[in-house]
């Protein structure tokens, strides 16, 4: 699962590639794949322990719900492409169903056992705020998002230093 040589895809730098095979743990897989790319890509840049944790997190969990709606709605993922930048990560999983991902209602669809589902893709819109789509194509789609980092919150390191003193007006 080592993620391909940096290419270029547009104007997405590529991290890595991972092409599945069916099967279960395919969600396993690609959760692994991804937080090894972000590893190696270094994303996101200039978060640090906690932050750059949940970050990740985040890309983690996005990218288990496009999985999973991959094995839910098709035969699975067949690839999963992770890119970015400094400040945004896109993750892309291709299926072999053109059926298109959509938003359910508030509250989720009866899912015919008593509980009610399609919540996936309402967690993804809500947390890439919109950033994401789905393109067909000849073999059956792909799904992405793309989520930007957080702004690092301040340190003591980072704070503008209060100015002391006769040029500040207090008494020094």
């Amino acid at each position: 699962m080592e993620p391909e040589p940096d290419g270029a895809t547009a104007a997405w730098p590529r991290i890595g590639t991972l092409v599945l095979d069916e099967g279960p743990g395919s969600v396993a897989r690609c959760r692994v794949f991804v937080r090894h790319c972000l590893e190696d890509g270094g994303w996101p840049d200039k978060l640090d322990g906690e932050e750059r944790r949940q970050a990740v997190e985040e890309v983690l969990l996005l990218a288990s719900e496009i999985a999973t709606n991959a094995c839910l709605h098709a035969d699975g993922p067949r690839r999963l492409t992770v890119s970015g930048s400094g400040t945004t990560v896109r993750v892309e999983v291709a299926d072999g169903s053109a059926l298109l991902p959509v938003l359910r209602p508030e509250g989720g669809v009866p899912c015919g056992d008593g509980r009610f589902g399609g919540h996936g893709m309402r967690i993804v819109d809500r947390l890439t705020r919109g950033r994401w789509g789905s393109e067909a194509h000849g073999t059956g789609k792909t799904v992405w998002f793309e989520l930007v980092r957080p702004e690092p919150s301040w340190t003591g390191l980072d704070r503008p230093m209060r100015s002391h003193g006769p040029a500040s007006g207090t008494p020094a």
